[in-house]
């Protein structure tokens, strides 16, 4: 049993095993249920282990090459930094203007409540990247790079936008930030992704037919 089709391809090129079942991670949408519209804010959100190297390298390659160009345009945009065991790296970035690191939250779901969008700019990692889930869970349209998205079967334009150059990533966040109703649309349709592909509900069939 594998996490995606990438890990599934693998094993079978290995020759290791022709029985190969793909059972994607999952998450309990019903947990994650938000209210009301898109905020009017103009709030980056970026959630992660911070001291996992992968997140550490990602947000502070965004703050120091894509954030001054998205401030060159939205003067107002503030980023959110969450999540457990920030290390020295990233709590430093507190100190630059309109960033806001929030070390080991009780609960996620308010700064997704108050966010416009999600980042989630990987540059190296394996594995399910989750933050996407959940954003599309929370219905926040999120900006991403090939590697963030890589596995999870998601559109570049349809679920989320895919830019994998600092200028291209900025731009993208920037329409994000100003064109809500094309924000709205990424976001709905990530939500009815996630929840046909990724719900906890949506795998039970596949698991009932593996183990009987």
């Amino acid at each position: 049993i594998v996490c995606s089709d990438i890990d599934r391809e693998y094993v079978i090129s290995n020759r290791w095993t022709k029985r190969v079942a793909v059972i994607p991670n999952t998450i309990d949408i019903s947990k994650y249920h938000i209210d009301g519209p898109l905020p009017k804010s103009k709030n980056i959100l970026f959630i992660g282990v911070l001291d996992y190297e992968p997140n550490v390298d990602a947000i502070i390659w965004f703050v120091d090459k894509m954030l001054p160009i998205i401030k060159k345009t939205v003067p107002q945009v503030a980023l959110n930094i969450v999540g457990r065991n920030p290390c020295g790296r990233v709590q430093n970035l507190e100190n630059r203007q309109d960033i806001f690191v929030h070390g080991n939250p009780k609960t996620i779901l308010p700064f997704y409540e108050s966010s416009s969008m999600v980042i989630v700019p990987i540059r190296a990692a394996g594995g399910t990247r989750m933050k996407i889930i959940e954003a599309g869970a929370c219905r926040r349209p999120v900006v991403t790079t090939s590697i963030g998205a890589e596995g999870l079967g998601l559109v570049n334009g349809k679920q989320c936008m895919i830019a994998d150059t600092e200028e291209g990533f900025a731009q993208a966040c920037i329409t994000m930030l100003q064109d809500r109703a094309m924000a709205k649309r990424l976001a709905d349709e990530n939500y009815r992704f996630v929840k046909k592909n990724y719900d906890t509900s949506a795998i039970y069939d596949k698991l009932k037919t593996i183990f009987s």
